[in-house]
Formats: structure tokens, C-alpha cells, sequence
């Protein structure tokens, strides 16, 4: 077990170095500062007392991030946004409420960078955990991640790196559904669902072939998509990708009563739209309501 005392060193040193990022000696500081913590291997219950409300941490490892990030990107570069994300991760699992509802717009900024820059997969996981973290906490925090196009990256994401067989591509699949759930609790999230070119097609794609949990969150994003304030557009698009389709599976599969009942009541909401779309069984659609 790693010595408080020993911690609180190695982070005092860390943010001391961040602040002098330009500074190539201060950088290989700071690396070998993360080094050393992630080689501790630090429990949530010793990591806690040192940071629950240590903001210094907290803007020292997003100043790094956005220094790396406007820098000219190589493979130690890369590495130390792949650390200090990680950190920032373990910051935000133990951080208390009021330093996580006073994060700066940039920090969300810097993470989605990393996802946006496949700075690594387990770095771009990371990340993605890091915001679900901070958007579970407040409204205010899923709007900062959408502002910061969090929702648009998790798509492409999703888009590039998920396969069956890939190593944590199930885990990966399931992040980023529940992210997509948690930004689409505010209006500006499910208008970046919508908007994105393959935000609904990747969702309905992802129903009954990844998990429960991915099920879960997936059916969620499209139900709240598809709300009583859902456009014309988004429900053609809807019916088109074969979202329709697969609520009415939901239906029929073996998944939570919580889900299926998301999934019918979207279906009941729109049922007169889409039952006379070319691109949906009426006889489908009428069956399961």
C-alpha cells in the first residue's frame, strides 16, 4: 500500500511541473510523476483524501492535456495524454461534488481532444469514462461535453473502433452508450445524436448484439431522440436506418421489462407516422402494441 505521505509528494510535484509545461525538463518530471503513481497501483480509498476537492490537480492535468494537444502530436506526446487522462479519471471516481460542478469548459475540451485524436484505445476509453463521470453529477457538466463535441466524437468512435472480437470492444461499445444516455438528458445532446450522419444507425446497429447494459442505454438514446419533440427528419431517418425495426425486436427479445417499455412507448407515440412508411412492417408495428 502506497504512504500518504509519498502521495501527496508525487502530486504536489506533478501540478508543480504542469505549470511548467513549455518546459521539456519539467515535462519528463511530470511523466515520470504519473509514471510513478500509476505504478502504485493507489486504491480509490487512499487516492480520496488527497483529492476529493484538490482543484490544483485538477487544472494542472487539464493544462497539460491542452498544451500536448496544441503542440505538434508524437509518440511521447501522445503517451503523457494518455497518462495524465488516466489520471484525470481516477481524480474524478473519488473527486467531490463541488469541484466536479466547478470543472472549466476546458478540461472537457482536452478530453474529448484525446478521444478525438485516438491518442490510444485505452487512452480514448479512458476518456470516455471521465466524462460519464463528470456528466453523471450535473446538468451544467453535460452541456459543457456537448459544447465540446463529446457526443459527435463518441460516434466516431464507435464508428471506428468497435468490433466483436476486438479486445475491450464490448466494454468500449457500452462507455459510450452510456455517455450517448447521459448527454441526450439535455436538448443539445440529442440534437448532436441527431445530427450526426450516423448517430441513429449506429445506435439501432448496436441493439440485442452487444450486451444488456449496451441495450439498456442504446434503447434509451433512442427513445429520448425520438421524444414528443422529435422532427419529421429524425423520424423518417428512424424508420430508414432500421431503428423501428429493432425497438419492435426489443420487444419481442428476452430484455429488461424497463427497456421494453421504453421501446413500446416510443413505438405507440409515432405508430401513425411510421406505420406508413415503406421502410417499416405495418404488420410488425401493430403487432407488439
Amino acid at each position: 500500500m502506497a504512504g500518504a505521505s509519498m502521495l501527496r509528494r508525487v502530486l504536489r510535484l506533478a501540478v508543480s511541473c504542469a505549470k511548467k509545461s513549455s518546459s521539456g525538463e519539467a515535462m519528463a518530471t511530470f511523466d515520470a510523476c504519473l509514471a510513478l503513481f500509476h505504478a502504485l497501483d493507489v486504491s480509490a480509498d487512499e487516492l480520496r483524501p488527497l483529492v476529493a476537492d484538490n482543484h490544483d490537480l485538477v487544472d494542472a492535468v487539464t493544462q497539460v492535456l491542452v498544451t500536448l494537444e496544441r503542440g505538434r502530436r508524437d509518440e511521447a506526446g501522445d503517451a503523457t495524454r494518455a497518462s495524465a487522462v488516466q489520471l484525470l479519471e481516477s481524480v474524478t471516481v473519488v473527486a467531490d461534488a463541488s469541484l466536479l460542478q466547478r470543472l472549466r469548459p476546458e478540461l472537457f475540451a482536452a478530453v474529448t481532444a484525446v478521444v478525438r485524436d485516438r491518442v490510444s484505445p485505452g487512452a480514448a476509453r479512458a476518456a470516455v469514462r471521465t466524462l460519464l463521470h463528470v456528466c453523471r453529477t450535473s446538468g451544467r457538466n453535460r452541456a459543457l461535453a456537448v459544447d465540446a463535441g463529446a457526443g459527435h466524437e463518441a460516434i466516431e468512435l464507435e464508428l471506428d473502433a468497435w468490433s466483436p472480437q476486438a479486445p475491450g470492444g464490448r466494454r468500449s461499445t457500452e462507455l459510450v452508450m452510456a455517455l450517448l444516455a447521459q448527454l441526450c438528458a439535455c436538448a443539445d445532446g440529442r440534437a448532436a445524436v441527431a445530427s450526426h450522419p450516423a448517430g441513429i444507425a449506429v445506435l439501432a446497429k448496436r441493439v440485442l448484439r452487444v450486451s444488456a447494459a449496451a441495450d439498456e442505454c442504446a434503447v434509451r438514446v433512442l427513445g429520448a431522440v425520438a421524444g414528443r419533440a422529435a422532427s419529421p427528419e429524425v423520424l423518417r431517418e428512424m424508420a430508414r436506418v432500421g431503428a423501428v425495426g429493432k425497438l419492435c425486436c426489443v420487444l419481442q427479445a428476452d430484455c429488461d421489462a424497463a427497456v421494453k417499455e421504453t421501446a413500446r412507448a416510443v413505438l405507440r407515440m409515432h405508430s401513425g407516422v411510421w406505420s406508413g412508411s415503406p421502410c417499416v412492417s405495418a404488420y410488425l408495428l401493430s403487432r407488439y402494441l
